[in-house]
């Protein structure tokens, strides 16, 4: 019988050591085995009719390889639950674990070694006099109403919309450089979605109460309040043809 075994290194490590027998590890690699032999198609026979001696030479390693992988998850998980081991992590493998030989014709012990890290024990002191102040934590129905407002923004559904924009709207720019009355051959032509409310005192003004397909002219180092400046010439300008999208509650 597979059995499962632990020594403790010190007060924060310990050792598990599972030996897995053959009497355990044969009935369920030739249960796998058949499983392979009735879905197996290979040439020069039919489906289902391969010999399984055939099979094991041709897939018995990797159908070990599973099932010994397999096992020993079901007993580590077992034996840690059982035990009522309190630890951290997951086991892994020790450092000193030998090479284990997978022979699926001699099936012989197999010991598996890991390493487990031990959740500290501690005593927390000095709550005898109950010596503590409870905050009642009021939340006022704007706080509710705000968070639910912004989480609604959030994950609404963006819709191109006709009305003019608000101060609540999230707006999406398509800019084109100018130099002098028209636009500059070659200039920046960025593509800009922001929220309105985040905008200058001056962009505003001349945002809010627009609409779909209006354009304006602003300066792109004056967009948005306390934003970095956007490196550009002195004095540049951008006449902006625009389109905006409003987050549906």
């Amino acid at each position: 019988m597979s059995t499962v075994v632990k020594e403790n290194v010190d007060a924060l490590n310990a050792k598990i050591i599972v030996t897995l027998k053959p009497e355990d590890i044969n009935p369920k690699l030739n249960t796998e085995l058949k499983k392979l032999k009735n879905t197996a198609s290979l040439k020069g026979f039919r489906k289902g009719k391969t010999p399984l001696g055939f099979i094991k030479k041709m897939y018995g390693q990797g159908v070990m390889s599973d099932v010994v992988n397999k096992m020993i998850q079901e007993e580590l998980s077992k034996f840690l639950q059982e035990e009522k081991i309190q630890f951290l992590g997951q086991p892994i493998p020790a450092l000193d674990q030998e090479q284990v030989d997978l022979n699926v014709n001699e099936v012989s012990d197999m010991v598996f070694k890991f390493d487990l890290g031990l959740t500290p024990e501690f005593e927390v002191k000095g709550l005898d006099n109950n010596a503590f102040n409870r905050h009642d934590v009021t939340v006022s129905d704007k706080m509710v109403e705000d968070d639910l407002s912004d989480a609604l923004k959030k994950l609404g559904e963006q819709k191109t919309i006709e009305d003019a924009i608000t101060e609540e709207d999230v707006i999406k720019l398509d800019a084109v450089e100018l130099s002098g009355p028209l636009p500059k051959e070659g200039g920046l032509t960025p593509s800009l979605t922001l929220s309105v409310k985040d905008l200058t005192a001056a962009t505003k003004a001349l945002i809010i109460g627009k609409k779909t397909g209006d354009t304006f002219r602003y300066d792109v180092t004056q967009l948005e309040e306390g934003k970095d400046k956007v490196s550009l010439k002195e004095n540049s300008n951008l006449l902006q043809c625009f389109y905006y999208t409003r987050q549906h509650q």
